[in-house]
């Protein structure tokens, strides 16, 4: 595991979740069928993780079924997907996790209405013994945060895409106004380092 995962789940996990109000099972059911709808729709993965629990639910598509994943739904004892992680290249593990550290620290200073507008999208392959790489699209997307600002529920999508060149993509996006934060991925993790900021709409 490297430095970067392991900061990643640290931060994630060890929050304070004492702020648990009314019973959220609702909210957690109705977060899982919203993955259960994409994995089926987009043919891909969707991996909801409850960081509370530190408990993750895996839902395939037609591509979690090739990787072997099955069909119904598959409850993690960790609230990260490392059945997924292992499938991709080492160096593009770290980036995706020096991403979402980068989205992490964005989110802490959001108010907590706003938290859900915005979502990483970066590019990886996923390396299946006997196959071609798999080229990924890759969403991270924090859907609830507690009162008392802890992340509580995160959403990962994996689906297919076609390449148009090799260069990779380390994005977070505000789909509520267009703006794209073009990262530059420095080893320095202290600090959000935007090459360019562009409006989508």
């Amino acid at each position: 595991m490297s430095i970067e995962e392991e900061n990643l789940k640290e931060q994630l996990v060890k929050q304070n979740f004492s702020d648990s109000g009314n019973s959220r099972q609702n909210v957690l059911e109705r977060r899982m069928a919203l993955a259960r709808t994409i994995a089926e729709t987009e043919n891909g993965i969707a991996v909801l993780s409850d960081f509370e629990k530190e408990t993750s639910y895996i839902y395939s598509g037609r591509l979690g079924e090739k990787l072997g994943l099955g069909k119904s739904v598959m409850k993690a004892s960790s609230a990260f997907e490392e059945q997924i992680f292992n499938l991709i290249p080492s160096k593009e593990l770290v980036e995706r996790h020096v991403l979402e550290l980068r989205f992490l620290q964005l989110q802490k200073t959001l108010p907590i209405s706003e938290r859900p507008c915005y979502n990483t999208i970066c590019t990886l392959h996923f390396l299946v013994p006997g196959h071609d790489s798999i080229p990924i699209l890759h969403r991270t997307y924090y859907l609830e945060s507690l009162f008392n600002g802890s992340i509580w529920l995160s959403l990962c999508i994996y689906t297919p895409f076609v390449e148009s060149d090799k260069s990779a993509i380390h994005s977070i996006v505000n789909n509520q106004t267009g703006e794209v934060y073009c990262l530059k991925l420095t080893n320095d993790l202290t600090s959000i380092c935007f090459l360019h900021v562009k409006r989508l709409f």
